[in-house]
């Protein structure tokens, strides 16, 4: 009999552990799931403006804090200033989206674009899609 009690013991002590496990992983599992309705709340990043010291600066004096503003910039910009920014030496507006937007997709179409026309068409498009998702 004193063994019965003993196993019986053990049974509720391991039960009681499982319970503590499932318990603490119930937590977990809530506390990811208000993590990610989080992130699904706020803006995408592309949509975000960025910190103040990470505004591009453009070599007319424009500045561009989000994709949205450098969309329309593109519309609006002058050839010079996008071929000092975009040439064989440098992409800043790539350069600028993969690593300060964080977007490595886009990053890569930048790259491979030869117009400010190009580029806006790129923007606009990874907005649109950006939108929809």
């Amino acid at each position: 009999m004193a063994t019965d009690a003993k196993s019986s013991s053990k049974k509720v002590t391991v039960k009681k552990t499982t319970t503590k496990a499932a318990s603490t992983t119930t937590k977990a599992a809530a506390t990811t799931k208000v993590t990610a309705t989080k992130k699904v709340a706020s803006k995408p990043v592309q949509i975000q403006d960025v910190p103040t010291e990470y505004i591009f600066f453009c070599q007319d004096g424009k500045t561009m804090k989000n994709l949205n503003e450098l969309a329309s910039s593109f519309r609006d910009m002058s050839d010079e200033t996008f071929y000092y920014h975009v040439n064989d030496e440098r992409n800043d507006f790539s350069n600028w989206v993969k690593d300060i937007i964080g977007d490595t997709t886009l990053s890569s179409q930048l790259a491979k674009v030869s117009s400010k026309i190009e580029a806006a068409k790129e923007v606009e498009a990874r907005l649109s899609r950006t939108k929809t998702s």
